[in-house]
């Protein structure tokens, strides 16, 4: 008998650890999905909607390690949609704007739309030689289409890790 009450004691201890994760497993998801919808940034900007699952449109890299593309491509991505709040079809470009105090090359830093292939900043096409932007996506989005897209930018490998290597920037919506 006393194999048989220790057997059940542990089914017994067992099955409230698998409740009690369970449980946990729960309040966490419902916790997390909490803390992401309050990051939400959106801006209305003439027929645009543009929704940031970040706190904003910037972009810092500071003290980013170098990764090969396989880690670049799997890193934690900045979200973002894009509304179509008018009538008609409309065309936009999605652009990366440098900002002064970015101390890195373009040459280090790779970039990844969605599932595209990814690309240098310095091979993408400037919006002019007077200004610093770079165009990621040019497109066509229909009347209340929203679009999903997710920025990937990492600093590749082989670059020298020291501390002057940053990269300041903000997404553009055209």
């Amino acid at each position: 008998m006393d194999a048989r009450t220790a057997k059940g004691k542990v089914l017994i201890v067992l099955l409230v650890l698998i409740l009690l994760l369970t449980i946990l497993a729960v309040f966490y998801s419902v916790y997390d999905t909490r803390i992401n919808n309050k990051n939400l940034t959106t801006i209305k900007s003439g027929c645009f909607k543009v929704s940031f699952l970040s706190s904003s449109n910037t972009i810092n890299m500071i003290n980013s390690l170098p990764l090969t593309d396989l880690e670049g491509s799997n890193q934690k991505p900045i979200s973002f949609s894009i509304l179509n709040t008018c009538s008609s079809v409309e065309s936009y470009s999605i652009l990366i704007d440098t900002l002064e105090n970015s101390t890195i090359s373009l040459d280090s830093i790779k970039s990844k739309i969605n599932s595209e292939t990814s690309l240098l900043l310095s091979e993408r096409d400037k919006v002019s030689e007077e200004d610093d932007s770079i165009l990621l996506l040019s497109d066509f989005i229909k009347p209340n289409e929203n679009k999903a897209y997710n920025l990937r930018l990492w600093k590749i490998e082989g670059t020298t890790d020291d501390n002057n290597n940053e990269f300041h920037g903000k997404i553009i919506i055209k």
